[in-house]
């Protein structure tokens, strides 16, 4: 049954333009060499380390625990899309509504995966399901490292971008965010500290964004789009 779901949604995100295949590659607004994740970021657990072995119960514990629900859900959340914020922004949160905001983020998209992708090299972190052929990943059996997880890389810079628009929902974009992040384990593509290091990675690469004038002159008009479609004050 995982099967039959993770073959028909894979296909999908395949024939999809909107899926998190068309997301955009390059350094648009920051480059690796201004955030360097290898420095930020605290090295993952050491092979055979107590704390290896708690990373690898959880993964164990999350998949033993994880519902149809669970599974449809990390299914969903495998998309890097800023739309599956929809939860919390309500229904006009959409890319129909929102073009100019959906090509923004497709640009942070492609400035983070250039940089999640330099620090997953450097720590070379092997994934659950190469560690321990017990685990059994809902989708993908991905190849790279896995510290940091790049999808709560995305979705924890994200949040911070997001709530920055909308300070009204901070507090459950932060909650969707983490859930997000969480699936991944749910998935079992990452450990927990995988992720624990992709919501600082996001935090760091987010904060470099908004230092930069050419990232805020496009989040101005971003602001304003994502504001009026959602009946929001601009003032």
């Amino acid at each position: 049954m995982r099967r039959g779901l993770g073959a028909a949604f894979l296909a999908a995100v395949v024939l999809c333009p909107a899926g998190g295949a068309a997301w955009a590659k390059g350094n648009y607004y920051v480059s690796p060499s201004e955030v360097d994740l290898d420095d930020v970021l605290p090295p993952p657990p050491l092979p055979g380390s107590p704390a290896q072995v708690a990373d690898m119960q959880a993964v164990m514990d999350a998949q033993n625990a994880r519902t149809t629900q669970d599974i449809q859900q990390a299914m969903g959340d495998f998309k890097k899309s800023i739309f599956r914020f929809q939860d919390v922004l309500g229904p006009n949160f959409t890319p129909a509504n929102l073009p100019y905001t959906n090509a923004f983020f497709r640009r942070i998209l492609g400035d983070d995966e250039k940089i999640v992708s330099d620090a997953k090299d450097f720590f070379a972190r092997p994934r659950p399901f190469i560690t321990n052929v017990d685990v059994n990943p809902i989708l993908l059996r991905p190849g790279g490292g896995g510290y940091p997880s790049g999808h709560a890389t995305f979705a924890y810079a994200a949040a911070v971008i997001i709530s920055m628009m909308v300070p009204e929902k901070r507090i459950a974009i932060f909650a969707r965010a983490d859930e997000f992040e969480q699936m991944r384990v749910v998935s079992g593509e990452h450990y927990p500290t995988d992720v624990a290091a992709g919501r600082l990675a996001g935090a760091v690469i987010a904060n470099a964004m908004i230092h930069s004038p050419k990232f805020m002159a496009d989040f101005a008009i971003s602001k304003a789009e994502v504001r009026k479609a959602l009946g929001l004050s601009n003032s």
